[in-house]
């Protein structure tokens, strides 16, 4: 149930930005379920966004420069 919520928040996202949210969403709960805490996966989440938007500026910047 929780993967299906968090995923519904990345509705509007990119397409492969659900999948990866349903993907990460199943990984993550058993990370938590494991850890018996949700809160080791909050600061592998926020890395993991953080790439992410990293990783998409650089490659627009690149797309930009290459003009």
């Amino acid at each position: 149930m929780s993967t299906i919520a968090s995923t519904l928040f990345h509705i509007g996202h990119p397409e492969t930005e659900l999948y990866a949210a349903l993907g990460a969403g199943f990984v993550f709960g058993l990370a938590a379920w494991g850890a018996g805490s949700f809160l080791y996966v909050i600061p592998i989440h926020a890395a993991v966004g953080i790439a992410t938007d990293a990783f998409i500026y650089r490659r627009a910047a690149r797309e930009r420069s290459s003009r």
